[in-house]
């Protein structure tokens, strides 16, 4: 064998061109020297060198060897050469065609890089044999087998495997690749059979084979298997104009097949075998497709055992005579949940046999259909077999689109989403429909869902990435309640959309949205740039528009229970709409809510701000508005529609800002108004901020445009990080702080405000204001009262059950009673007056009064009752004590009014013991408004029974009578000096 070694430049050739240029010379591969013996030299040995033009570092050259193959810098005069040569790992290259009489032989680990060469072999029975891991690479060249198979491989003592990456590899004589239970793996190329009832491949029982492309053809068979075989891209085709199979499956073969086109006269062909299995086991087919296209003239596919079909293109070309169908079974169980069946016979799909059956998965939707040829006229038939996207029932849709549209007008429906599904356009709810859509668990992209006159609840699952999943539109006529309604249950998370929740008005001419009605429950996470609900700016865009839904109780409604993060404003109010915050809800954005028109509630929750601080607010007609406030309410919008905002519980927080922000929007040059009105009121809460000089509440000054309903005396309640301005304090609050200590020991003061009158608007009985809410804990309240009104005023119409007092011991709960006239001092203390007021025609003195009002149950009436001859010492006759209590000092006297007669008591007691048995009575015992006890004695000497009725009373330094309730007395069961408190008379 000669050994080529490569290391002379090319001076060194030219030289040798030169000296031997009389002498026919061989093509050498570039850089390539010929060696006559069997040494390789290296470099600065020395040698004889007797070739003109030869350095001294050259090895002798002789011009007889052709170069054939190499091994990286190593060339050799024969391919086997080369080969036997080669070690694990090696790549040996071709660099010119051979011809082999004697198959090539391959024990070896290594790569065989046929380039643009090919190997020519007429040795008997293959080509090329090898029984380790053996990988054939081309470009154009290939091997030519005209005695047996091109490539024989083997498992034996090594791995058998065989990888072909490009190249061609044909056999006249039989198989062109022969898989003898090795594994065999086809990148590229093209492997054809062309001797006839052979394949381009043959693979044995306990053979592995891959198709991951190329070409593989054969007179009958593209692929004979009766081991087990993969395909995933790639073309294989049976030639013959009859009797062929693209794949041809013997018994006990498997077959995966994902993706590549599979052709012959029938496409996809099963043998017979007795194998049978379960109807509903989808696992253990021998075939199972998911994708492809099969084309055969009689049977694109052709089984017999099992298979599953989950999707691809079955076409049967041929005619009816020709029986050509799709899809033939012959006592084979096939599951079919996908694909496109087209044949000409009567039907797609054809069973014939017992045992098994034909049947579409659950959960799939089939669709049957024509197609006509252009060319015969003749009309295949067409059925699709896909997953179903959507269910309603028992019933599947290809698309949730299908699903919503089978819905008619005034029906009630849920829908079940089957997969992970994108939309391709807005799905509408109209028509009075009312949907459930169950998400399964599953995630929905794509479009979203327009609500207009209809019903749509969103439960289990996630939309993401929709740009405005759900659109709700309101009517125009003022009388619609419940025209469309979308609820967002707790187990829905919409995530990734530029607007999370829109309300719009039926359109943006009308600019009107009636019986529009949002509850969201759900989980809305939105990026830096989104808004989790939005309000469109285009509802109540005019004063007329906005001053009509404002005095309809069918405005548009927003009811929020569940959690919004967003890097932008959570809650953008644009336009009107009546917004409600309860408990559970959760609001995080750089506002949480801006309001520029409508109504907000905030009942509870926890708002909180991320965004910067920024006064005055920069004015934006087309978009939310940057302040960092927790609630931010600002007035470019409100030339249209009033804002409203009622705040009575809540966790209000800002990072940066004010945790409520009202402030005055514009311009560098301009400033915008209140014009049309805004009204605020903070009953209740918790307001705290950790800006930096910023203050938890900030109220803006009124501007000269403003609306006379514009002002600062906004709160009557709740709790502070920092003190409450004065000027903030509604009528009859001032600010008030409390310090109290942390568990660690630290000084911690809360702020907020105190009532110490309350302001109503007067008529002949007390009328409180809306704001004014039922249950207050104070026992003693004031109640201004302007003097015009003073002579109609009635204090007997408490109680009432407008204002209703909470009390905090154990005395009954009800309402307030009158307890006299004070004038309010420039120290905020008041002094009862000892006149009754005047009426603004008598006196120009005074333009308010106070009237007090205290706990009811400060006139509550008890009793202690001592029979005659209760002891030794006596007493003589029944001893009846009467005790009640009054609210302060100034009253002229109590009263007890015993039947008609009226007894006045002058004298009080901080505590009064009555009886023999020395029973104590205490102001607590009555209410925490009072602060005296007094008592009023009754004797008689009847034997038998007295009832008696007993109010107390009390007569005001003004000259007012005041009587609590009535109660009833007898000295039934009170043997013993027991006390009674008696029974109010109803």
């Amino acid at each position: 064998m000669t050994k080529i070694k490569s290391k002379y430049l090319l001076s060194l050739l030219l030289s040798l061109a030169m000296a031997f240029s009389l002498i026919v010379t061989p093509a050498f591969a570039a850089g390539v020297v010929v060696v006559e013996d069997d040494t390789t030299y290296s470099d600065g040995t020395e040698a004889a060198v007797e070739e003109i033009g030869a350095t001294d570092d050259a090895e002798a050259v002789t011009a007889s060897t052709t170069v054939v193959a190499q091994i990286g810098t190593t060339g050799y005069d024969t391919l086997a050469g080369a080969i036997n040569e080669a070690v694990s790992g090696d790549t040996v290259t071709l660099l010119s065609d051979v011809t082999l009489s004697d198959t090539l032989n391959i024990y070896k680990n290594i790569t065989l890089d046929l380039g643009d060469y090919t190997i020519k072999s007429t040795a008997s029975g293959k080509a090329v044999y090898t029984t380790q891991t053996l990988t054939i690479k081309a470009e154009n060249g290939g091997i030519e087998s005209s005695g047996g198979y091109a490539v024989l491989n083997q498992k034996g003592s090594g791995a058998g495997t065989l990888t072909i990456s490009g190249g061609t590899y044909t056999s006249s004589a039989d198989h062109a690749i022969y898989n003898l239970a090795g594994t065999v793996i086809i990148e590229s190329g093209t492997i054809s059979s062309t001797y006839s009832e052979k394949a381009g491949i043959y693979n044995t029982s306990g053979g592995t084979l891959t198709v991951k492309g190329g070409c593989a053809s054969g007179v009958k068979y593209g692929i004979y298997s009766s081991g087990t075989v993969n395909i995933t891209a790639g073309t294989v085709t049976g030639t013959a104009a009859s009797s062929s199979y693209g794949v041809y499956l013997a018994s006990g073969a498997t077959a995966t097949i994902s993706g590549g086109e599979i052709k012959g006269y029938e496409g996809l062909r099963q043998a017979s075998t007795a194998s049978t299995v379960s109807e509903d086991d989808e696992t253990t087919a021998d075939v199972v497709i998911s994708d492809g296209t099969f084309e055969g003239v009689t049977h694109a596919v052709n089984v017999s055992t099992t298979a599953t079909i989950s999707g691809g293109t079955f076409t049967a070309t041929g005619t009816k005579e020709q029986y050509a169908v799709a899809l033939y079974s012959t006592g084979a169980t096939v599951i079919v949940s996908g694909g496109t069946f087209t044949g000409m016979y009567s039907t797609a799909w054809v069973y014939s046999g017992s045992g098994g059956s034909i049947k579409v998965a659950d959960g799939c939707f089939v669709n049957e259909g024509t197609l006509t040829d252009s060319n015969s006229g003749d009309t295949a038939l067409v059925r699709t077999v896909a997953l179903a996207v959507a269910q309603i029932g028992s019933t599947c849709y290809a698309s949730l689109a299908d699903a919503f549209s089978s819905v008619s007008s005034g029906e009630t429906a849920t829908i079940t989403l089957l997969c992970d599904t994108t939309t391709t356009s807005r799905i509408v709810v109209n028509g009075e429909k009312t949907i459930t859509l169950d998400l399964g668990g599953k995630t929905l992209t794509g479009y979203g869902f327009n609500v207009l006159n209809g019903n749509l609840t969103v439960q289990n699952g996630t939309i993401s990435d929709v740009s405005q999943p759900l659109n709700v539109y309101g009517g125009t006529d003022s009388t619609l309640s419940n025209y469309s309604v979308l609820t967002v249950e707790e187990d829905v998370t919409i995530s990734g959309a530029d607007w999370g929740i829109c309300l719009f008005p039926d359109s943006s001419s009308s600019m009107l949205g009636y019986g529009a009605v949002i509850n969201m429950y759900g989980t809305i996470i939105n990026e830096e740039d989104s808004c989790g609900i939005f309000v469109s700016g285009n509802l109540g865009n005019s004063s007329e528009t906005a001053s009509a839904m404002a005095a309809s109780s069918n405005a548009s409604v927003v009811n929020i229970y569940g959690t919004i993060t967003t890097g932008n404003q959570a809650v953008a109010m644009n336009g009107y709409a009546i917004v409600n915050v309860y408990d559970d809800a959760e609001i995080t954005g750089s506002e949480a809510i801006g309001v520029k028109r409508g109504v907000l509630n905030v009942y509870g929750g926890t708002l909180t701000a991320t965004g910067s601080y920024v006064d005055p607010a920069t004015a934006n007609y087309s978009g939310t508005e940057s302040t960092g406030g927790a609630i931010s309410v600002t007035s470019t919008y409100n030339y249209a529609g009033t804002i409203e905002v009622n705040i009575t519980g809540g966790t209000i927080i800002s990072t940066n800002g004010n945790a409520l922000y009202i402030g005055h929007s514009g311009t560098s040059d301009t400033t915008t108004a209140y014009t049309t009105g805004i009204k605020v009121s903070i009953t209740g809460g918790d307001f705290s901020t950790s800006g930096t000089d910023v203050d938890a509440v900030y109220v803006a000054e009124a501007e000269d445009d403003d609306d006379d309903s514009y002002t600062q005396s906004i709160i009557s309640g709740g709790t502070y990080s920092t003190e409450v301005a004065a000027e903030y304090c509604a009528d009859g609050y001032a600010p008030t702080s409390t310090t109290t200590t942390d568990a660690d020991g630290n000084k911690v003061t809360t702020y907020g405000v105190t009532l110490f009158y309350l302001g109503v608007s007067n008529e002949s009985s007390i009328s409180v204001s809306a704001s004014i809410a039922s249950g207050y804990s104070t026992s003693t309240l004031y109640v201004k009262v302007s003097a015009d009104n003073i002579s109609s005023y009635n204090t007997s119409a408490y109680p009432t059950t407008s204002l209703t007092y909470t009390p905090d011991s154990t005395v009954d709960s009800g309402s307030y009673i009158f307890a006299g006239w004070y004038t309010l001092d420039g120290d905020g203390s008041y002094t009862a007056m000892n006149v009754f007021p005047k009426s603004v025609e008598d006196t120009t003195e005074a333009t308010v009064y106070y009237a007090k009002f205290v706990d009811k149950n400060a006139l509550k009436v008890y009793c202690y009752y001592t029979p005659k001859g209760a002891t030794s010492s006596g007493p003589a006759n029944n001893a009846w004590r009467f005790i009640s209590s009054l609210e302060s000092g100034n009253p002229q006297a109590l009263l007890f009014k015993i039947g008609d007669t009226v007894s006045k008591v002058r004298t009080f007691y901080t505590s009064s013991s009555v009886g023999v048995t020395k029973t104590t009575y205490k102001p607590a015992d009555f209410s925490s408004a009072s602060q005296y006890v007094a008592s009023y004695s009754v004797l008689d000497s009847t034997d038998s029974l007295t009832l008696y009725t007993v109010q107390s009373g009390w007569l005001t330094l003004d000259g007012t009578e005041v009587y609590g309730s009535a109660y009833i007395f007898d000295a039934s069961g009170c043997t013993g000096a027991t006390a009674l408190s008696g029974t109010e008379q109803q």
